[in-house]
């Protein structure tokens, strides 16, 4: 029960280190007099909100980190949530490599342009 209790830890732990570092990167990285609503704080950009952004964007390699953002997510729901499922060491094995992999290929600049330009959408089809 340790071992599966550490073994879900781990797989959330994964999850977390992209969420927390992906909203780092689009709270430093976009333009925040766009809309002060949404980058009140970089807490304030909920799980909901990052994914939205991520996989609404245009940019195919940016909706492509936010659809496996999402998967990895819906890994740790099962690992923090679902008690009735045994975990396995390649089930944290594989939410690993899936974290090093989204985290590889987090570009800065390119999320934090692709978001710019989601919310610009937003905020203009909301205006009209």
């Amino acid at each position: 029960a340790a071992d599966e209790a550490a073994l879900r830890s781990a797989i959330s732990r994964a999850y977390y280190a992209c969420h927390l570092g992906i909203r780092k990167i689009v709270f430093e990285n976009c333009d925040k007099s766009k809309s002060a609503k949404e980058f009140r704080s970089e807490r304030g950009i909920s799980h909901e909100k990052l994914l939205r952004y991520l996989q609404g964007s245009a940019d195919k390699d940016v909706q492509k980190l936010g659809d496996d953002l999402a998967g990895l997510l819906g890994i740790r729901g099962v690992a923090d949530y679902d008690m009735s499922r045994t975990i396995a060491r390649e089930d944290a094995d594989d939410a690993i490599e899936i974290a090093e992999n989204i985290l590889k290929s987090c570009d800065p600049a390119e999320i934090g342009k692709a978001v710019d330009e989601w919310i610009t959408r937003a905020y203009s089809h909301s205006v009209s």
